[in-house]
């Protein structure tokens, strides 16, 4: 059987990826020889007349994130229907996503949450919010930076939708359908932190209907399970995750600044901090 083709152009070299509704794909280019990842959304992906809603879904992702450029955020490039079926292609990223990745030390771990709150940033300054902040839509690459991937369920801040995101990362105010701003990242943020340094979830949950009763006792302090925890780490991420939106850093541009003083870094010219 010779080798599938999507959009008459993009030879698939193998999956690296499949969800709910579709898949990602290794392919590559037949006009450039350039190796990209293809998203698709699969033809029986959901019935109708959810399948339209899906499809809107789908190219509005594309469109939003085809106008953001940011060195934290996946680039995406082309926009196409194979079969029905609408795909986009984006930027192959090589290392690993959080999931495969070990229990950071502190300093790497440290420069991955400084890259994604640096993108959180920029997305915020355009009143975006992601809602999805978990291990698997982080990519960690081999250049040693963090970008996020996945933006399927970007919403619009202040916009009251549908309860959507993973459980374990997911706020209380998202959970209760309230009005969203950039804190509900900020919480999946610090869920994200709490899982990469501990390697378990802040809120271990398999469904939202759990989320209640566990949201009853509070995560064990970091500091509790690593003693290599700094003092102002641990304090952080139990602000990040803190229940009440109110408790939390004000801006993704005050998580960096308090993660730099942990560290020690300097600001980092080639990463955009929105303020």
């Amino acid at each position: 059987m010779g080798t599938r083709t999507i959009g008459g152009r993009y030879r698939i070299d193998e999956e690296i990826g499949r969800g709910a509704m579709g898949a990602v794909y290794r392919v590559r280019d037949g006009s450039s020889d350039r190796r990209l990842a293809l998203k698709i959304l699969h033809a029986d992906a959901t019935g109708e007349p959810r399948r339209a809603r899906a499809e809107l879904w789908f190219r509005r992702e594309f469109h939003v994130v085809a106008g953001l450029r940011h060195p934290g955020i996946v680039e995406v490039h082309d926009y196409g229907i194979d079969a029905s079926n609408p795909y986009y292609t984006m930027e192959l990223l090589d290392g690993r996503d959080l999931r495969d990745v070990p229990e950071l030390g502190v300093e790497a771990g440290c420069r991955v949450l400084r890259d994604v709150a640096s993108a959180l940033a920029f997305l915020h300054a355009r009143r975006l919010v992601h809602r999805d902040l978990k291990p698997r839509n982080v990519r960690c690459t081999s250049h040693g930076r963090a970008k996020l991937i996945d933006f399927g369920i970007l919403a619009s801040m202040g916009v009251i939708g549908e309860v959507a995101g993973t459980p374990p990362s997911m706020a209380p105010e998202s959970v209760r359908g309230l009005p969203l701003d950039g804190r509900a990242d900020l919480f999946g943020l610090g869920t994200l932190a709490y899982w990469m340094f501990s390697g378990r979830h802040a809120y271990p949950v398999r469904a939202v209907d759990e989320l209640e009763q566990v949201w009853r006792s509070e995560p064990i302090p970091l500091r509790r399970i690593r003693d290599d925890i700094p003092a102002a780490l641990d304090e952080l991420v139990r602000a990040l995750i803190a229940l009440d939106a109110g408790a939390r850093p004000g801006s993704a541009a005050e998580v960096i600044d308090r993660l730099d003083a942990i560290t020690g870094s300097a600001p980092d010219p080639e990463v955009e901090v929105a303020r």
